[in-house]
């Protein structure tokens, strides 16, 4: 397999461009990535092409799903671009909700184990390596925002299965 089609298939995004792929000093995987030109100046909010506003926090990392037992990480520049619509905010990445400090595959991961599993097995599958209180935003963001998929029904309201 081609290594650009590895790193895709791990953040889990096919129309990106990735620029890289490394082990730091900690021994996770880190892919730098970037959306093509044409997506690459979108508001993080509503989408729409913006000009860029300045260089935010600089360089930002989103949490991926593990490979090989080893964490893995999206490295992306994360400007700022001022939307008429919704003022100044973080650009719009492909693999992450706007905020999110975690890639979508990351976070479906942690709902279904969430949903699935009894709290002890998730704890060592996923959460292991994500703070508890993480998790928690992850599952409680990923349910509010996509809804939930129980029975062959999407729920507007899951919290109370959680």
């Amino acid at each position: 397999m081609h290594i650009n089609r590895l790193a895709k298939s791990i953040v889990g995004v096919e129309r990106i461009k990735v620029r890289g792929i490394a082990i730091d000093g900690a021994g996770a995987l880190v892919i730098d990535a970037e959306p093509y030109r044409a997506r690459s100046r979108r508001c993080g909010r509503c989408g729409r092409e913006t000009p860029r506003y300045d260089a935010g926090c600089g360089v930002r990392l989103w949490r991926c799903c593990d490979v090989g037992g080893m964490k893995a990480y999206v490295r992306s520049e994360a400007f700022r671009v001022s939307c008429p619509e919704c003022g100044i905010v973080a650009r719009e990445v492909l693999w992450a909700a706007h905020g999110s400090r975690f890639s979508y595959a990351f976070e479906d991961t942690c709902c279904w184990c969430a949903l699935s599993m009894c709290i002890s097995s998730s704890r060592r599958f996923v959460f292991s390596h994500v703070f508890f209180e993480a998790s928690g935003m992850v599952v409680g963001g990923w349910c509010c925002g996509r809804g939930v998929l129980i029975g062959g029904r999407v729920l507007k309201k899951p919290s109370r299965f959680l």
